[in-house]
């Protein structure tokens, strides 16, 4: 596994992460200084976030496609978040907390999945 976070401005590697570590990291998401974070396995599967503790988007890519996770059923109302690098325009259903990041990335840690309780929406297509 690899985990990857910013820290104002600039992008830190962790190889090997414990799940207390990155835990530890993800607590700290803050929109203007620590917004996003990537866990890695070793098949090139990721979880990835960005955001802010009460408003962030969570990301899975497995072998073919990127989606965004969301929680309960579709709501294709347009809303944005912000992170470091500017606005995230997703559907409303796709704002999450940090408890959820922490849930999901916990859940990929241990089985390179994402929680059942979480719906997909594709949004790209990997080579």
């Amino acid at each position: 596994m690899n985990f990857q976070f910013e820290l104002d401005g600039e992008t830190k590697k962790i190889k090997n992460p414990t799940l207390e570590l990155i835990t530890k990291h993800l607590k700290e998401i803050n929109p203007r200084f620590k917004s996003f974070f990537i866990l890695t396995n070793e098949s090139g599967h990721f979880v990835q976030c960005a955001g802010a503790k009460l408003r962030l988007t969570i990301e899975f890519k497995d072998l073919n496609n990127i989606n965004v996770i969301g929680s309960d059923k579709p709501n294709k109302e347009e809303i944005s978040i912000n992170y470091s690098g500017g606005a995230i325009t997703i559907h409303r259903n796709e704002v999450l907390t940090v408890n959820d990041a922490i849930k999901v990335f916990e859940t990929f840690y241990n089985t390179g999945n994402i929680p059942d309780d979480y719906i997909l929406r594709k949004v790209s297509e990997t080579l």
